[in-house]
């Protein structure tokens, strides 16, 4: 639904764009702050077959495109005229490439998202330890980093030209020149900013952690961990230039900015993680300086507090779910991830549709799913669990709901 807040055009603002992992949401804010209008609508993007259990976790990249820009076109016209920024943020971890001719986008693969679950437990172990070796950033299942080395070791090369069914075309250029193409890795969200713009392959601070072995201090992936973790010279070469968060952006090509009804001086500024937009949203409602611990409740839970580089630097983080993030400013995040968000209801909806699977034959008017399946994950939101204590009764007909 879209919600407009003020009639008064701005004389300059801003649309924000977040790319969420089942929906994706956009606004547009007045040079004061003051919002102006939103909508939002779930993008339908996951290319895995509803109801049926699987390790792999992929969305079309192109579908995500077009439903961004189909919610864009939702707010007024007379108030996206006004637009000369454009602010990208989003889900993190994930991996997407792209295929590019002469500084031109001309295909897409599709995002693997932070869900995925296709490397293999042995490999996964590896990389962890190289990572605490390193001491670098953690990477786990659905990172960037151990997505990219699995598809080096997937003959034929997932990346090839060939592979038609691996990229979705964003141009109607056919057969280009083998020798000329270039493949570029990041985020889904610096995939899409990069088609608007048609910029280098760079990404921010907060998305290049988010893919995992990173080095906070040095900005890199450091190519001798990455080398000893099996990728190769010629996959760590698609990997992008980091910048800071915040600093940097591209003008929009004009095509993109015409079809979306934008200023012609529109810029897209470089995408930065969710973790980050939704702590820097917070902080600025904020009356004071003073240490404060941000709660969100979101597809996972995260607690997070601001720190300087000076406290930062002082750090001794020995937990595993405990992160330094980057952040704004010089700044760091010190984040605690539990799943103990939608994270809940999506293993428990699993639970319920793996069970419903296996046992199709049955005709029974109920199904029944012992509490033990979800009491490993503490929740902070009772109010999802208040169908029964010792049990949850599901109708077959509500399987597909969950």
């Amino acid at each position: 639904q879209v919600l407009t807040k003020a009639n008064q055009r701005p004389t300059m603002s801003i649309i924000g764009i977040d790319i969420g992992t089942t929906a994706i949401k956009v606004c547009i804010m007045g040079s004061s702050g003051r919002l102006l209008a939103e909508a939002s609508q779930p993008h339908h993007a996951s290319t895995e077959p509803e109801g049926i259990p699987s390790k792999l976790h992929e969305q079309a990249t192109t579908a995500l495109l077009t439903m961004i820009e189909s919610t864009v076109l939702r707010l007024p016209e007379l108030l996206r005229a006004d637009v000369t920024r454009v602010a990208i943020t989003g889900q993190m971890h994930g991996l997407c490439m792209s295929t590019w001719v002469d500084s031109q986008p001309i295909a897409v693969s599709n995002n693997v998202t932070w869900m995925d679950r296709r490397v293999a437990a042995s490999t996964m172990s590896l990389l962890q330890r190289i990572a605490q070796q390193h001491h670098l950033t953690n990477v786990n299942h659905g990172y960037g980093i151990s997505t990219l080395l699995y598809w080096q070791q997937q003959p034929p090369q997932l990346l090839s030209w060939s592979s038609a069914s691996n990229q979705a075309k964003l141009s109607d250029q056919t057969d280009p020149d083998v020798s000329q193409l270039q493949y570029r890795g990041g985020s889904c969200l610096d995939a899409i900013a990069q088609y608007w713009t048609h910029s280098p392959s760079i990404i921010g601070e907060s998305l290049a952690h988010s893919l995992g072995m990173f080095e906070v201090k040095s900005r890199t992936w450091p190519s001798a961990a990455l080398t000893q973790a099996g990728l190769d010279a010629k996959h760590q070469a698609m990997l992008p230039t980091v910048v800071k968060d915040g600093q940097l952006d591209h003008a929009m090509q004009d095509s993109h900015c015409r079809r979306l009804g934008l200023s012609s001086n529109a810029r897209v500024i470089v995408p930065f993680g969710d973790n980050q937009a939704q702590v820097y949203g917070l902080a600025a409602c904020l009356p004071t300086n003073k240490p404060t611990l941000f709660i969100n409740l979101g597809t996972s839970c995260q607690l997070t507090m601001i720190v300087t580089a000076e406290q930062a630097s002082q750090l001794k983080i020995a937990n595993a779910m405990l992160e330094l993030r980057p952040y704004f400013k010089d700044r760091h995040l010190v984040t605690l991830a539990t799943l103990n968000g939608g994270n809940v209801l999506a293993a428990m909806a699993q639970s319920v549709v793996s069970y419903a699977v296996s046992y199709a034959p049955m005709t029974a008017a109920l199904t029944v799913v012992h509490a033990a399946h979800f009491q490993v994950y503490p929740c902070l939101s009772s109010r999802y669990f208040k169908i029964g204590i010792g049990h949850l009764i599901v109708q077959p007909n509500l399987i597909s709901y969950l």
